[in-house]
């Protein structure tokens, strides 16, 4: 009970959090403002204290008479209003995009409170359900579909990023339906990855994440194209997309692809059955993973919006800290591998992969 309270709060503060952001740049705002008198007569500055941030001071200060009342505005402050600004109304044009924007926010929030609850609260290894793995799957893919249809595919300096964008939808709806067969249901699986259909789905995704990843390479840097969500060497950009995004793709895809074409199906469902840990390390993994996909490319859109801003010099904490995450969830994947059923679960795997 304890758990579950926990988990509603912090999904209640991730869904805070933006609000409260706006306040604490308020405030900022207005502790910047500098006053200038013109007469002799005591002004009243409201100022807003740190804690509690809805509490106000209220200060007297004696002006001279040569003084001049002048409000200065916090510049930085203007600025990210305005781009804000900018980056709503793009999302409110028509129907379509208001639909999408609250999908698209519907989509990280879901997701983010499930990392949270995976990689923090519990583990990889955590029931997850059906209806959970089918409501919040459909949320991932349908963002990205209606996401699409805002792609400049005319715009040559912008091939890059479209190779990263338009694939989305199609590589979480692998994601969502591996989910739903053996791959993570066992023997009550809904479909089976051996159908030779969803085995073309797959290497058809997998053949795409490479094609992904020289296109960020071949496409991208200083010469090529002048998209604000690059860096101005193409080697870090391809070194950051594979690293921190298309690798899991291709584990799972290389993975449930190898698995069917070397291990018959009654080996594979026997295994899940037996430890169904693996199933909820698969789907929860797969879920993850298709957060992540909306995650990167909501961030690329707030750096092209300029809603946040990538630092001028390629410095080392903006490369490391997407590569620390993918190291840090990678840590927690296998971690759970290897400690589920004391060991057992792991070496069954290994041995099922090498023995066939």
């Amino acid at each position: 009970m304890a758990k579950e309270r926990l988990r509603y709060s912090l999904f209640f503060l991730l869904a805070w959090y933006p609000f409260s952001y706006s306040f604490v740049h308020f405030r900022d705002k207005v502790r910047s403002s500098q006053v200038i008198g013109s007469t002799g007569s005591k002004v009243r500055v409201q100022q807003l204290d740190a804690t509690p941030l809805f509490f106000a001071n209220d200060e007297f200060l004696e002006l001279s008479p040569s003084m001049k009342v002048k409000k200065v505005e916090n510049k930085k402050w203007s600025k990210f209003g305005k781009k804000t600004k900018k980056f709503a109304k793009a999302g409110r044009v028509d129907g379509k995009r208001i639909f999408h924007s609250l999908l698209g926010m519907a989509s990280i929030l879901i997701g983010a409170h499930h990392m949270f609850d995976i990689t923090i609260l519990s583990s990889f290894a955590d029931v997850v359900k059906l209806p959970t793995i089918i409501g919040t799957g459909m949320i991932h893919v349908l963002v990205g579909f209606f996401g699409i249809r805002r792609l400049n595919f005319k715009n040559k300096s912008e091939a890059a990023r479209n190779a990263m964008f338009w694939p989305a939808p199609f590589q979480n709806a692998w994601l969502v339906a591996a989910s739903l067969t053996e791959w993570g249901q066992g023997s009550n699986s809904l479909f089976s990855f051996y159908n030779p259909l969803f085995a073309a789905f797959t290497f058809v995704n997998l053949a795409v994440t490479v094609w992904q990843f020289t296109e960020v390479f071949r496409k991208t840097g200083r010469e090529q194209t002048k998209d604000t969500i690059w860096f101005k060497e193409p080697i870090k950009n391809a070194t950051l997309v594979e690293f921190a995004y298309l690798i899991w793709m291709q584990l799972q895809m290389g993975a449930l692809f190898y698995i069917k074409c070397a291990v018959k199906r009654h080996t594979f469902t026997g295994f899940m059955d037996f430890f169904p840990n693996m199933q909820y390390l698969l789907a929860n993994l797969a879920l993850n993973t298709a957060f992540f996909n909306n995650l990167a490319i909501f961030l690329a859109t707030l750096l092209r919006y300029k809603v946040i801003s990538k630092p001028s010099k390629d410095n080392a904490i903006v490369f490391s800290v997407p590569l620390a995450s993918s190291i840090f969830i990678l840590w927690k994947v296998l971690s759970c591998f290897f400690s589920c059923y004391n060991g057992r679960m792991s070496s069954s795997f290994i041995s099922m992969m090498i023995n066939t």
